[in-house]
């Protein structure tokens, strides 16, 4: 029997939200950040809204861009359910033009390790210093893996997470694998989900 066509609810917002449900120990920093640099702020690939959202509600001035419609689709839906405004548009972070310069743009949560190669690294940060305003800071969050994942052996797989799915349908269990590359340093992981029967 084929295995289910799962690869959706990576780009699936609700199944994003109840992943990273929790994840919010990072806010302060960008508030505080935003307070200082000032805005009107970009977010680089802003997913659901996660950080956007917290900041519309500090009344900070917010574009969010991101590649993926259904994130972007979620974005809206809870935006509009909490009340704020953010601007979200619908673009990839390596090929953008939104005609005005931002004083602070961010790039949260790792979430720059999407980029896989030299080319689109060079192209997202083109892009990101022709909306930059002469004094304007682009601020990015990145982890620093620890060896003992990396060394992990490639053919294993590591629980991840666990959470309920947006259908009600029980749990949905989240276990990855890695592979690092050395040469590169590159690590690629793989997410696999395992839904309810």
């Amino acid at each position: 029997m084929k295995p289910p066509d799962i690869e959706h609810l990576y780009f699936d917002g609700r199944h994003y939200d109840q992943r990273c449900q929790g994840l919010t120990q990072d806010i302060p920093f960008w508030v505080s950040r935003a307070r200082k640099y000032g805005d009107p702020v970009l977010e680089l690939a802003c997913g659901t809204g996660r950080v956007a959202i917290p900041l519309a509600k500090e009344w900070f001035l917010i574009t969010g861009i991101d590649i993926s419609e259904p994130m972007l689709a979620e974005a809206r839906r809870k935006s509009s359910r909490e009340g704020t405004v953010v601007e979200w548009i619908k673009t990839d972070i390596r090929d953008f033009e939104l005609g005005k310069k931002f004083p602070f743009v961010i790039f949260p949560a790792n979430t720059i390790c999407h980029l896989l190669d030299l080319e689109d690294l060079e192209a997202c940060l083109s892009c990101v210093k022709r909306h930059l305003t002469p004094s304007g800071r682009f601020v990015i969050e990145v982890f620093s893996p620890r060896l003992d994942i990396l060394l992990r052996n490639p053919k294993e797989r590591y629980s991840h997470s666990e959470y309920l799915n947006p259908d009600g349908k029980g749990t949905v269990i989240v276990t990855k694998s890695n592979a690092y590359d050395t040469a590169s340093q590159i690590n690629r992981i793989k997410l696999f989900y395992k839904l309810p029967e």
